[in-house]
């Protein structure tokens, strides 16, 4: 496709905001994956300033008990559950549970807000073009009408705005920098000066600080024509453009400005500087004498580079269209530099209260860090996993001596709950959930096989991927089946502890694979390697129930209630294709609601939802995999229902819009019956699904607007809708197997496994044409579209029968093309498949 073409189309999807968002979880979203910025306009207009090193470190947890000592209990005891760990890792009553933290929030204040003679706000009006990743701000009143433009340069510490167009009827105007109010900090350091106003701030673990300087650049001044001259004597004219002194309070500083002007704004923290203050104010004079121009032409530039590497058009569907572009807008904003941002991404800001910030902030590593990751590899952005694999490598020699301190075992075993520096948050028994490392390996998995790039398996793929193998391969023990078999631990938020856990077995497969795959490519770890494939070939066998689905673990009683998602970890993302794999799956996917506990009745009349974003994500990819395109296709809709919020971000948990008095008369489709619980206890079905439900359904029709955001559903959603384009799991390709039987649309240089880049379009459910290049020498197997073996124009195929399927082979040169066309149609040729883009 070219240039102009996609410009055109990524243009079609600008997100506008007639009246801009009053609150941050309503803003529009800037960011590079260091510095995350949210606009938005509640009188005047503010900006949240968000980084991935500002954080709160501390831990609230008591002391971990050793393994040995957990097990010799758990063993002496005859115990089901490790519940004692609850009280004997017990946090001490004087410890403070980690919060989110904001690195400081800037205001833009036209007028006086607050006096009798008070300015009437403006109408403000934001658009956030996705081409240029830029955010334009339209103010409006009588006589009054700033235009700003606002960017985040890519690999910069900088957030800059461009205010313009200022009238002289409000030509003066407050600048303003704020550290939100917060128990847990002390008021910072500031200093003020002309132009500029900086602030650093000490963070409540370590040594650790940050600090934020502003500096504004004035601009010319208002335009000959402004209208309030024409009305007015010269007497009352604005003069030139100026920036006055800063002054700073306890926790704002702010400074007067008249007119037009360049703000520089940067963000430094002491784990990338050892004097943080000096670091940003040089970044922001830098900025200066570049020039904000400079910086924008630069920004474009790297947007236009990131929408071209791949591109899908999912023609009619518009809704789809929208949340797809928008979520992969959001994965580059969010991914740039390690550490990752955790389970609210880049987009929190403060709350009330004395204590400012959101719970549960830290990094999970059960699906909440490893579900944005997901998508970059079959979008062709693969470049992006640099700063998850830098965030455990960062990280390593620190996470192998927690591992021996407490395990006894080589290797690295990654906590489920872990902040940026490694210190694992949480205690009690949830932390015995030890799937942490295989989940965030999976990822690893998924880089090599995607792009097969050796210098990346090499550097930052295999040393992490050999530590999580190492630390699973020791606790496995050769059982008297012939078979290895894993220790005690808790299947993810059941908290009955089993052997052989379904959901660390199979995210471990595809790493142990991995790893003795790179052993052999790199000539590295022979006799480990060796180990290796004595377990693989010996690895225990998934549980399952008597009906044959698969289950939490090989202890866990099979009436026992589960959060039954990760039970399709076999299938997705553990890929398994071994046996009768596909149909254990689809008998899995069929039976998990009778025990599952993610589910809940409050909703419109005869449905139900999940009640997780992830809850929702793995049946839907499991639906889009077993070729269920009518329930697949439906689900996807059903996640932009639950789940999507109008500003382009996903919430956690599900709003949904209905009366009261209609979802109260839904909970009565409830099943029937009960479930075990962990302490052997039973309860009913509807106490499982209507607890912590409530909450989900309102008549407010702002509640989607003020859920807070988190960043697994963009990815979730993003994953899905691509699926339903193309897959290539197990080594075949499959195209548009999961979209409606008279789809029309198409994709451009996806990804596919095996480092194949794919292009296609269908018209009216009908594959007009498929072209693939290979980055190296490869065999595709592609599941034939047609009925016959299509018309080539480039490269060659041979057409096999496997299974009743048609497959087409083709060997593929390293950059060869291969290119082919329906038989029983003639289009003009077009190798930029310009002719397939709906308008």
């Amino acid at each position: 496709m070219n240039t102009t073409t996609l410009k055109q189309l990524i243009l079609s999807q600008d997100w506008i905001y007639e009246n801009a968002g009053t609150r941050w979880q309503d803003g529009l979203i800037l960011g590079n994956g260091n510095l995350g910025i949210i606009g938005y306009a509640p009188y005047g207009l503010e900006w949240v300033l968000n980084k991935v090193d500002v954080f709160d470190g501390r831990m609230n947890r008591g002391e971990l008990v050793p393994h040995q000592q957990v097990m010799e209990r758990f063993r002496k005891e005859r115990l089901s559950n490790f519940e004692f760990l609850n009280h004997d890792e017990a946090p001490p009553s004087n410890s403070v549970a980690p919060l989110s933290k904001t690195a400081a929030l800037v205001r833009l204040r036209f007028g006086n807000e607050t006096d009798w003679a008070a300015s009437r706000p403006h109408q403000a009006r934001q658009r956030l073009c996705l081409w240029e990743g830029e955010l334009y701000c339209e103010l409006d009143m009588h006589l009054s009408h700033p235009r700003l433009r606002c960017l985040v340069p890519r690999d910069r510490n900088l957030f800059c705005i461009r205010l313009e167009n200022v009238g002289a009827v409000l030509w003066n105007h407050t600048l303003e920098l704020a550290r939100p109010h917060d128990d847990d900090l002390k008021p910072p350091r500031w200093q003020g000066g002309d132009s500029m106003i900086a602030m650093e701030q000490v963070m409540p673990h370590g040594n650790a600080r940050y600090a934020v300087v502003v500096l504004v650049v004035p601009g010319r001044g208002p335009k000959p024509d402004d209208p309030f001259h024409r009305n007015v004597s010269r007497r009352y004219w604005a003069r030139a453009s100026s920036v006055g002194r800063a002054c700073c309070g306890s926790l704002h500083a702010q400074m007067l400005q008249a007119g037009n002007a360049d703000i520089f704004v940067s963000v430094h923290t002491s784990y990338e500087d050892r004097n943080p203050m000096a670091a940003a104010i040089k970044e922001v004079r830098v900025a200066a004498r570049q020039g904000f121009d400079a910086l924008e032409r630069a920004n474009r530039r790297w947007w236009q580079r990131f929408w071209s590497k791949g591109w899908a058009d999912f023609g009619a569907h518009r809704q789809i269209q929208k949340y797809w572009t928008f979520s992969l807008y959001e994965t580059a904003c969010l991914l740039g530099k390690a550490p990752v941002p955790g389970l609210y991404g880049l987009w929190h800001g403060p709350t009330d209260g004395p204590r400012c910030g959101i719970g549960a902030s830290w990094y999970t590593h059960d699906q909440n860090v490893q579900i944005p990751m997901m998508p970059i590899f079959p979008l062709n952005r693969a470049e992006l996993v640099v700063p998850f694999a830098d965030t455990y490598l960062h990280l390593a020699r620190k996470l192998r001596r927690n591992t021996r301190r407490l395990f006894g075992r080589k290797g690295i075993c990654i906590p489920l709950c872990m902040n940026q520096i490694g210190d694992e948050v949480t205690g009690g028994m949830y932390r015995y959930s030890l799937h942490g490392g295989p989940y965030s390996g999976v990822i690893l998995v998924w880089a090599w096989r995607y792009t097969r790039d050796l210098k990346l398996l090499k550097e930052k793929l295999y040393p992490l991927l050999r530590e999580f193998v190492r630390f699973y391969v020791e606790a496995m023990k050769l059982g008297p089946d012939g078979r290895y078999h894993l220790d005690w631990e808790i299947p993810p938020e059941i908290f009955t502890v089993s052997r052989d856990v379904t959901a660390t077995l199979a995210l471990l497969k595809p790493c142990l694979e991995t790893a003795i795959e790179a052993a052999g490519i790199l000539g590295q770890d022979s006799k480990e390697r060796r180990r290796w494939e004595h377990v693989r070939d010996r690895f225990p066998e998934y549980p399952k129930r008597r009906g044959g689905d698969w289950w939490a673990g090989a202890d866990v009683p099979h009436d026992h209630y589960t959060q039954a998602a990760y039970l399709l970890y076999p299938f997705f993302p553990g890929e398994s294709h071994d046996g009768d794999g596909e149909k254990t799956a689809a008998l899995t996917l069929d039976r998990m609601t009778q025990h599952d506990i993610e589910m809940s009745y409050a909703d419109t009349h005869a449905r139900w939802h999940y009640k997780r974003s992830w809850a929702w994500f793995f049946p839907t990819i499991t639906r889009l995999r077993l070729g269920r395109r009518q329930e697949a296709w439906a689900a996807l809709h059903d996640g932009l229902r639950l789940f999507s919020k109008p500003n382009g971000l996903f919430s956690h948990n599900p709003v949904i819009e209905a009366e009261p008095g209609e979802t109260e008369a839904n909970l009565r489709h409830i099943p029937k019956g009960t479930l075990r619980q962990a302490d052997g206890t039973r309860s009913s079905i509807s106490e499982f699904r209507c607890h912590d439900a409530g909450p989900a359904a309102t008549s407010n029709p702002n509640a989607r607007r003020w859920v807070t955001p988190a960043s697994e559903g963009s990815g979730a959603f993003l994953l899905a809708a691509t699926e339903a384009l193309l897959q290539s799991h197990g080594g075949l390709v499959r195209l548009f197997p999961g979209v409606p039987e008279d789809f029309t649309g198409g994709f451009e240089r996806l990804l596919a496994s095996g480092a194949v880049e794919v292009s296609a379009c269908m018209k009216r459910g009908c594959v007009v044409r498929c072209k693939m290049r290979a980055w190296q020498a490869t065999v595709v197997r592609l599941l034939n579209p047609w009925k016959t073996v299509p018309r080539l124009h480039r490269g060659a195929a041979v057409e096999t029968q496997e299974d009743g399927r048609s497959i087409i082979s083709i060997l593929l040169a390293r950059n060869q093309v291969w290119d082919a066309q329906h038989p029983q149609i003639r289009t003009q040729r077009d190798g930029n498949f310009d002719f397939w883009v709906s308008t």
